[in-house]
């Protein structure tokens, strides 16, 4: 049974810490399983989230990496986009990915800053 994101999210503060606090004379042995077990508990994370970046392609309206996570059946991918010399702006794409009765069972609400929650069919 996979972890949930808040326990793979403890672990991963757990595990950085104690590597983080490990004695400057530990042997190299201790020293590589703690970091041997970071990087575990990193990759768990990252993979659970779909966690993934994409560069600034040349030649496109990119100006900033894009940056694309999920959690809960919802694809949320995030990049900064150049219009013109003045124009710039930060575009968030929400994809939801669950099956059509999911879907109907749970609708898709998103809220921005302090504005009305939208509800997507």
């Amino acid at each position: 049974m996979s972890k949930e994101l808040h326990e793979l999210l403890d672990d991963f503060t757990t595990t950085l810490a104690a590597y983080d606090g490990l004695d400057r004379n530990a042997s190299d042995r201790t020293v590589a399983t703690a970091g041997h077990r970071v990087v575990e508990v990193a990759r768990e994370l990252v993979t659970s989230l779909g966690l993934c970046a994409y560069a600034v392609e040349p030649n496109t309206d990119d100006r900033l990496e894009q940056v694309v996570f999920s959690v809960h059946g919802i694809e949320v991918s995030i990049r900064g986009r150049r219009h013109d010399r003045r124009r710039r702006d930060v575009l968030v794409h929400v994809d939801d990915q669950r099956d059509d009765d999911d879907r109907s069972r749970h609708p898709l609400v998103v809220g921005v800053g302090e504005g009305n929650e939208n509800e997507y069919a």
